[in-house]
């Protein structure tokens, strides 16, 4: 496995379920996708697509106004010492 993932094809193919990860995980904490708030598919499909369209314009406004992509999650712990370590 180990192996596989050094090569270039791999890292391609990881590099685009990154991306869906990170839409994903935005849509998850911004608009509580996990349960769908209607029934039946129509309805459902018109939520997803809402929220596709709401996280469209939440990005666009963030990237016109330069505010740049979160990087990397960083625990607590970490963002306290770079707190601490900023005000001395």
């Amino acid at each position: 496995m180990r192996a596989d993932q050094a090569t270039d094809g791999w890292k391609e193919q990881y590099a685009l379920r990154a991306g869906v990860e990170g839409t994903m995980a935005q849509a998850s904490s911004r608009c509580d996708v996990h349960r769908a708030r209607y029934r039946g598919l129509a309805r459902t499909h018109l939520q997803h697509v809402l929220t596709a369209t709401a996280l469209n314009l939440v990005r666009t406004d963030a990237w016109l106004a330069g505010i740049p992509l979160a990087g990397a999650w960083t625990s607590r712990l970490t963002r306290l010492h770079a707190t601490l370590a900023a005000t001395m």
